[in-house]
């Protein structure tokens, strides 16, 4: 679906963005999915009712508001707001697409600021069969924060969430795992704030196409020190090819340009006569005409470049006329073309001239 009206307009004035578009999806989790987004780095958005007014609470989409919670930090007076409070506040959005920014809607917003941090790095690589294959390590961590305002000592359980693949490295046993969620126990402290890193890994593949994939992207892998010296040489190499291919066929275009330009110039203006075959030599039009015919067959022998002793090297009518084919020349205008043995006039002192065959 397309971005809403008054989304759109806030964006282009305040902001430089890319729109990333995707098929239709039931929850933020499988819009994170289908963009190929963690889901920690996807904010989603959730509309409250608060003190007879409305307000945005922002949190990634991997994570769960809790009303209880909420309540004890903003007080009691908070509710999740119904479908047909949402379709009166965001009148241009679909149901289930609202945008995590309330400042274009004259919302209040409220943000989930759990210190989160992914990052991803480049372990190894192979080529195989014209397929760079690069395996990346993603960590991710995640901080939670609680503070124990009372005079005693607290228990706390911090739930985080399970995903699939990921494998928990220096963080604290958890108490319990689920399908869904990890569960720790801690000791939130009299007076004190008590934190507790959660730190994730995940290793994935990545398939690269040498012979398709960006120049760019390549050189950058060329100067990755995780892969192997042989792996960078490799691509260096693949780096320059596909630098000289595309060298390649620039020239290419550039000649199939000329090329067409010199066809399009030795088109006929006006058609040639069924039963003509040959012009006069003396005639004023086959001199132009042959001189203009030699000049270009010259300049599409330049371009098309024949190896010497080609029928396109050659200094006769034959010569010529194999040039012309090489341009592309239509047929009709070789009509124009003189006999193989053709008169030629030469000046004699003495007023006369001598005719040689």
């Amino acid at each position: 679906m397309p971005l809403a009206p008054t989304l759109q307009k806030h964006l282009d004035q305040n902001v430089t963005y890319e729109v990333i578009t995707h098929d239709p999806t039931m929850s933020s989790t499988r819009t994170a999915q289908a963009c190929h987004v963690s889901g920690d780095r996807l904010a989603k958005a959730i509309v409250l009712r608060r003190d007879g007014g409305y307000m945005l609470a922002v949190l990634p989409a991997s994570h769960h508001i809790r009303l209880p919670d909420l309540r004890q930090q903003i007080g009691n007076d908070v509710a999740l707001a119904d479908e047909s409070e949402i379709k009166r506040l965001f009148p241009d959005c679909e149901l289930g697409a609202v945008p995590a920014v309330g400042e274009c809607y004259d919302l209040d917003v409220i943000v989930d600021d759990t210190k989160n941090t992914q990052t991803s790095s480049v372990v190894t690589a192979r080529i195989t069969r014209g397929m760079l294959w690069v395996d990346r390590k993603l960590v991710s961590t995640r901080e939670y924060a609680a503070e124990n305002k009372g005079t005693k000592d607290r228990v706390l359980i911090i739930e985080h969430p399970f995903r699939p693949g990921w494998k928990l490295v220096d963080t604290q046993k958890p108490l319990e795992t689920t399908p869904s969620v990890y569960r720790f126990k801690a000791t939130a402290q009299a007076g004190k704030v008590s934190t507790l890193l959660v730190k994730e890994e995940l290793t994935t593949s990545e398939t690269i196409s040498l012979l398709t994939t960006d120049v760019a992207q390549l050189l950058s892998f060329s100067k990755t020190a995780q892969i192997p010296s042989r792996i960078r040489d490799a691509i260096a190499r693949a780096v320059q090819l596909k630098q000289a291919m595309e060298e390649i066929e620039r020239q290419r275009s550039a000649r199939d340009r000329e090329l067409a330009e010199i066809t399009a110039e030795q088109k006929p203006t006006t058609p040639v006569a069924p039963n003509t075959t040959t012009f006069s030599p003396w005639n004023v039009r086959w001199r132009r005409t042959f001189r203009t015919f030699s000049t270009q067959a010259t300049m599409a022998a330049a371009v098309v470049k024949e190896p010497a002793g080609s029928a396109n090297s050659e200094t006769s009518n034959g010569g010529t006329c194999a040039f012309l084919a090489a341009a592309n020349i239509s047929s009709a205008w070789i009509a124009f073309l003189p006999p193989k043995k053709i008169p030629v006039r030469t000046p004699v002192f003495g007023g006369r001239e001598k005719i040689a065959s």
